[in-house]
């Protein structure tokens, strides 16, 4: 479980870790006392900085050779490496010189539940219970925290509702119990164990992030923005929480309010291209091409080899009417990486555009190469031949289409209509049925590409 720190042991752990970076940086490390060592080593452990944790262990050991603190915090380092034999043997070699006997038996027995000597570790535990007299709410705390560390969180909740027998307004207990029902997949009890930690400390930073966080899982977007809002405020230098609040509303498709928090955001934090990735396609949501193709230039600025921001771009361009431009920039798109279907089927849209059916079928054709499966490039290249008249071919891909996703938009349409140039009206009206049920409409369009329908006496009392 992550403790409240007060703010003088803060200060000093701060303190402690620019002095160690600093001196890293120049060259000259300095002389640190063994508890400063290890303060300095901790954070790197919470960090999950484990190399940095082994530079500074190692050059402890250096300046206090054999000191029994440094090497339990090597212990703590080779179990955060999944190293738990040399863990073990390291820490037992050492505990009988330990300072605090309760942390080493806690960390043996994370060792031993992780070798899978499930007795053992129980045994240290229930030791270290039947042997606490003043503070059993936290020594629950500290052994469910290690079963948390671990991923088995049905033994985290066991120890954190003890201790929030004894101590209910335990503010961290409840959140660390709300992130381990997070855990399970128990949200409502999640949820409720993070607003209980709000009640008693509504400034929370973490607490509010983390119910967004929860909310975003969910999908409950509205609710995470709102979250994480609440955190942004609390803490102005939280620009992760800002983030969090622009991708809520990005999901949520509100995109006004997704390029707003995205805006604000870019205004505190350097910018990354995934994150002008997302806020260009809000602006293209929203209609606005020129914004959204400056924001994907930008994008590329930073990695110009991502394919997404070029054929997004792209895209942009091709809604302006830039053909030229678009070509240009899903070509770029493609000579980084040929393998995504979806931007072979941009590039085929643009030639449609331009009326260039070969090109157009060329890039259909490599779609499908790489996802022969997929409804809508077949329905677009049965349109393609249907539009140049040959029907034969536009409806072997319509039936292909069918056969794949019959519930395709139109699709039983087209196929009706089709049939009807063919002569076929018998299958036509077969699939002019189907067609009507998803299709209210499908009379109005029928007619409008076969006008002839109306005169002709084998269909016009079907089609009305």
């Amino acid at each position: 479980m992550i403790e409240a720190e007060n703010s003088q042991n803060s200060k000093k752990r701060i303190q402690l870790v620019e002095q160690f970076e600093s001196s890293l940086q120049s060259g000259r490390i300095p002389y640190f006392e063994e508890e400063d060592l290890c303060i300095i080593a901790e954070h790197y452990l919470i960090q999950s900085k484990l190399e940095k944790m082994d530079f500074a262990i190692n050059w402890g050991l250096k300046i206090h050779p054999n000191s029994p603190s440094l090497l339990i915090c090597k212990a703590k380092l080779l179990t955060a490496q999944l190293q738990f034999n040399d863990a073990l043997d390291l820490l037992e070699r050492n505990i009988h010189l330990a300072d605090d006997i309760q942390d080493v038996l806690l960390l043996k027995s994370r060792i031993l539940y992780e070798l899978d000597r499930k007795e053992e570790a129980f045994e240290i535990l229930n030791y270290l219970i039947n042997n606490e007299k003043d503070s059993k709410e936290d020594l629950y705390n500290d052994i469910a925290f290690i079963f948390s560390e671990m991923g088995v969180f049905d033994k985290a909740i066991t120890f954190l509702k003890k201790s929030l027998s004894i101590q209910p307004e335990n503010s961290d207990a409840l959140f660390e119990l709300a992130y381990c029902y997070q855990q399970i997949g128990d949200f409502e009890n999640a949820e409720k164990m993070y607003e209980m930690t709000l009640d008693i400390t509504p400034y929370s930073n973490r607490a509010w992030f983390a119910l967004g966080s929860l909310h975003f899982q969910t999908e409950n977007f509205e609710k995470a923005a709102d979250a994480y809002d609440y955190a942004f405020i609390i803490n102005p230098n939280d620009s992760e929480s800002l983030l969090q609040k622009a991708n809520s509303y990005y999901f949520s498709e509100q995109s006004q309010k997704a390029i707003e928090a995205f805006e604000e955001y870019l205004d505190i934090s350097q910018p990354s291209d995934l994150i002008l990735i997302s806020l260009g396609d809000c602006y293209e949501k929203i209609g606005n091409y020129e914004s959204a193709i400056n924001a994907y230039r930008q994008a590329i600025e930073i990695n110009p080899q991502n394919d997404v921001a070029w054929a997004n771009m792209g895209i942009s361009y091709f809604e302006l009417k830039e053909f030229g431009l678009a070509i240009e920039c899903i070509t770029t798109a493609l000579e980084i990486d040929d393998t995504k279907f979806d931007n072979w089927i941009y590039m085929a849209e643009i030639y449609v555009e331009l009326n260039d059916f070969q090109n157009a079928l060329y890039c259909y054709n490599k779609s499908l190469d790489i996802n022969p499966d997929f409804p809508e490039t077949l329905l677009s290249i049965g349109s393609l031949f249907f539009d140049s008249g040959e029907h034969e071919e536009a409806l072997t891909y319509y039936l292909k289409a069918f056969q794949i996703a019959p519930e395709t938009e139109n699709l039983s349409l087209f196929i009706a209509i089709t049939y009807y140039k063919l002569g076929d009206t018998a299958n036509a009206q077969q699939y002019y049925t189907i067609a009507l049920f998803s299709n209210p409409d499908a009379s109005t369009i029928f007619k409008d590409i076969c006008p002839e329908v109306t005169s002709d006496p084998s269909f016009s009392q079907i089609i009305g």
